[in-house]
């Protein structure tokens, strides 16, 4: 059972490339083309389950493998070298756990052992040895392990018992020449591993045999069977199901003898049933999702029901296929020009699905990988794309940066690449990534990129200043254009109106703090650092709660709460032209101790075609005091020389909105610093080393400056540095702190 692929030509998929070695004995599928089953079994095997149900130690795995050619003595067992190899993968990761090897004498019927051996390093693969090196339970350069070993001799042509390998001459031959079957068996037991059963029924399992006979590393190799991924012993009465799909490049359009784009493909889908038991209700489905591949609507060709052959799907029932029995659907397809830059395959896959079996996905027979999608490589000459992207808007005067990617669709490289920029009037060249050639007279950007590599991208940017003359509402279209060696150009644009606009800032200023019933000053100025007048301009004063308008510089429109706005109607500002002005208002005596009152000024306006612009804002925070709040400045030299005289001075004022009564200002000195003289009367005490003011009450708004003069002691080290504090206390009208 299973499908026979030929792999005389090709790399050991054990090992790696090797020198072939043609084999004078080959296998023989009794099918012309190798890859389907024929009018003969080519491969059988079987698991020989003993007396003990249940039980595994009376249990073998047989594996009969046909042959036709030069047939030594009409029992030949081993060739040249004296060896077969049969590998054993169990798990679809390679060729790396079970090796059997078969040790023939040259031009002997008789092989003299027979071994089994398994790749403890899952890293490696079963690494051929050589007879001499074989003995039972040897490890053998750390990478197998001799499991088992039967010497000979077998007797030819007689029935299985204790010996292991036989060969069988009474065959009868597909194509007239002399074929045999070359028959072995293994305990099942042999094929436990530290304790650990790897093989045993149910297991899923490949097969790769070796009729060169080489010992070399990697083995010559000439057939596999590919058992897909299902368990190589289960019940024979059942279908059991096998699809392959190839694609032939149909029509060759650009004659390149390669798959391209625009090129049709067929796809021949072939299903094989050889179980015992017919397929019933099977429906093959497959929906094209590659988006590079295109169904030719109507294309299916087979001897199913046709259900769906449109929009990229195909579906086709059978109302069974018999045991021994195969269908065949055949359907075309349209390469795509990829959108995605780098696609050099398509590929499809396609499904089996019945109501007696387990579904199957479609297989790739030339790959060693089952149930595989069927993959082609893509041949495409380049071709190249570029896009370009910049502002929909830049004022005059101004520079702007315009993006883009160029990138090669085709798997082939792109030679002779040279992308031009050509600059409309009212753009002038400042700066590019790359090295790029700037023609003023032609206003045109060159770039010399050489060769551009399949499915290859290049970003890059261009700077550009847009003319200070240039009309408002002028649209300068700029226009990029890539040549290659055979090709182009491919071209982008990227259009960007020049704008002269307006652009109007504001800066306001204003007290930090006030008090109760006091009048607050706020001044600001207008200024339009745009390339054209602003039109329809409007400053607003949204005051807050707590301030009213008194009065303003311009015309103003006052509107009370609870709206209590300010509103200028300035007209015109021509582009550099600025307005100052100021705004009086009034604190209310309602507003509480602390209160931090944030005046808003915006302004919006228009230009020329009426667009909006704005607002753009700028505050003034103001906090309002109704207790007395004192605050406390000092200054004094950064240096002084030792021994000489200090004056620090200094400034009291009361922010808040009421007297500050029992104020006393304390000076503390620190050591090295001695009282000499102060403003006001002062009382200093040596012990503590502070000076003390009495200044009794200090009205709301009230400001005292004063000086204190102080000693430097002479004996202090350079670089000493002295550290003065002024600290303030007082009460207010209820004697509170």
């Amino acid at each position: 059972g299973g499908i026979i692929s030929d792999y005389e030509s090709s790399a050991d998929p054990s090992r790696g490339p090797a020198a072939v070695q043609p084999a004078n004995t080959d296998i023989s599928s009794c099918s012309p083309n190798g890859y389907l089953p024929g009018s003969q079994p080519s491969f059988l095997f079987s698991y020989y389950d003993g007396s003990t149900p249940s039980n595994i130690t009376d249990d073998y795995l047989a594996l009969r493998m046909r042959l036709n050619g030069t047939v030594l003595e009409q029992r030949q067992v081993g060739l040249d070298s004296g060896h077969w190899y049969i590998l054993i993968d169990i798990d679809n990761d390679g060729w790396k756990e079970f090796a059997i090897d078969i040790d023939g004498t040259v031009n002997s019927n008789r092989p003299d052992r027979v071994y089994l051996l398994y790749n403890d390093l899952p890293t490696n693969n079963v690494t051929p040895r050589s007879g001499a090196q074989r003995q039972n339970s040897d490890v053998l350069g750390g990478d197998e392990i001799n499991l088992w070993y039967a010497a000979g001799p077998a007797a030819t042509g007689t029935a299985q018992t204790n010996n292991h390998v036989r060969v069988l001459t009474a065959t009868p031959a597909c194509y007239g020449g002399s074929e045999f079957w070359l028959d072995v068996q293994m305990p099942i037991t042999a094929f436990n591993v530290g304790g650990v059963q790897k093989l045993e029924p149910g297991t899923p399992a490949r097969f790769l045999c070796s009729t060169s006979a080489s010992a070399v590393d990697p083995l010559q190799k000439d057939w596999m069977l590919k058992v897909l991924s299902v368990p190589i012993f289960s019940d024979p009465w059942q279908p059991v199901v096998y699809a392959s799909k190839t694609a032939t490049l149909l029509e060759d359009n650009d004659a390149n003898g390669a798959a391209s784009p625009g090129d049709v493909l067929r796809y021949d889908i072939t299903i094989s049933n050889s179980g015992l038991l017919a397929m019933t209700n099977v429906i093959f489905y497959d929906m094209i999702s590659d988006p590079n591949l295109q169904l030719v609507d109507g294309s299916v060709v087979t001897t199913g029901t046709i259900v769906k052959q449109t929009g990229n799907e195909v579906e086709v029932h059978f109302v069974s296929i018999p045991s021994g029995g195969s269908v065949t659907i055949s359907f075309r397809a349209t390469i795509l020009f990829p959108q995605t830059p780098g696609v050099g395959v398509v590929s499809n896959q396609g499904q089996v699905s019945g109501s007696n079996f387990t579904s199957v996905l479609t297989d790739d027979p030339s790959t060693p990988t089952p149930q595989d999608a069927t993959r082609t490589t893509l041949v495409i000459p380049p071709r190249l794309r570029i896009t370009k992207e910049g502002p929909a808007d830049a004022n005059a005067g101004s520079n702007i940066t315009f993006t883009g990617t160029l990138t090669n669709y085709g798997t082939q490289q792109a030679v002779d690449v040279v992308l031009v920029d050509q600059l409309p009037d009212g753009l002038t060249f400042v700066s590019s990534s790359h090295a790029a050639v700037y023609d003023s007279g032609a206003n045109t950007v060159t770039w010399q990129l050489g060769t551009v590599g399949g499915g290859v991208s290049i970003s890059g940017w261009l700077t550009v200043r847009v003319s200070d003359n240039v009309t408002d509402g002028t649209v300068l279209s700029n226009l990029f254009s890539v040549t290659w060696q055979g090709g182009g150009p491919a071209t982008a644009t990227a259009n960007v109106t020049a704008r002269t606009s307006p652009l109007l800032s504001i800066v306001k200023n204003g007290p930090a703090t006030g008090t109760v019933g006091a009048l607050l000053t706020y001044t600001g100025t207008l200024t339009n650092y745009g390339t054209g007048p602003a039109y329809n301009v409007v400053l607003v004063d949204q005051l807050p709660d707590g301030l009213t308008f008194i009065s303003s510089s311009h015309g103003a429109i006052y509107d009370p709460p609870p709206v209590n706005t300010v509103t200028w109607n300035l007209g015109t500002l021509n582009s550099g032209a600025s307005i100052s002005g100021w705004l009086t208002v009034q604190v209310d005596n309602t507003v509480p101790n602390g209160t931090t009152l944030t005046d808003n000024f915006s302004i919006t306006w228009e230009d020329s075609s009426g667009n909006p612009y704005g607002p753009v804002s700028s505050t003034v925070d103001t906090t309002i005091y109704t207790a007395p709040e004192l605050t406390i400045t000092k200054e004094g030299a950064a240096e002084v020389q030792a021994g000489s005289y200090l004056t620090f001075t200094g400034t009291l004022t009361n922010v808040g909105g009421s007297p500050a009564d029992n104020v006393i200002l304390v000076d503390y000195l620190p050591p090295g610093l001695t009282f000499v003289s102060s403003s006001h009367t002062a009382v200093y005490d040596p012990v503590s080393r502070t000076i003390t003011w009495q200044l009794g009450t200090v009205g709301s708004g009230v400001a005292i400056p004063g000086w204190v003069t102080v000693h430097v002691d002479g004996s202090l080290p350079d670089g000493t540095l002295l550290s003065n504090l002024f600290s303030v206390t007082w009460k207010d009208g209820s004697g509170t702190d």
